[in-house]
């Protein structure tokens, strides 16, 4: 979990700060007052995910409409049947060969069973550790009081 005073990743408390209710890092805490420190598993949890420098996502294929077609040609089948086959509307199946449409991995999933065919890849994303003076980053999940300070040192 990420700091809202300072934006670090470490194992947070909830303290009032400056009269607001925030969840902040040990060295944050000393700004205020702490009102509740973290349980015991969420200290676990926090630190296992913190620790783990990679992650695992799946992604489609990028031809995913073409192998779905040539599959489904290939064993002879309408769009309707192989809709009727995976419990899925037609509509959905002509979307999807025709590149409409990325389908879910579920659905994905689907496809690749009853067609036998390789659609999902697992992909490694590397998180990148946080420097202490990183730039702002405004696509981070929000602006911390940390953030605001290092704009009003600027200016």
């Amino acid at each position: 979990m990420q700091c809202d005073v300072c934006g670090r990743e470490a194992v947070l408390v909830e303290a009032i700060v400056e009269g607001s209710l925030l969840n902040v890092c040990r060295n944050c805490a000393n700004f205020g007052n702490v009102v509740r420190l973290p349980s015991k598993e969420l200290v676990e949890k926090q630190i296992s995910s913190a620790g783990s420098m990679d992650e695992e996502v799946n992604i489609i294929a990028n031809d995913y409409s073409q192998k779905i077609k040539k599959a489904r040609e290939s064993m002879k089948m309408t769009q309707a049947d192989l809709a009727r086959f995976i419990a899925e509307k037609e509509s959905v199946i002509h979307k999807i060969e025709s590149g409409q449409l990325e389908p879910t991995i579920p659905l994905a999933k689907k496809l690749e069973q009853y067609l036998r065919i390789k659609l999902i890849t697992m992909h490694k994303e590397e998180k990148k550790e946080k420097e202490k003076n990183r730039d702002i980053n405004f696509s981070d999940k929000g602006i911390t009081i940390g953030d605001m300070l290092k704009i009003k040192d600027e200016k």
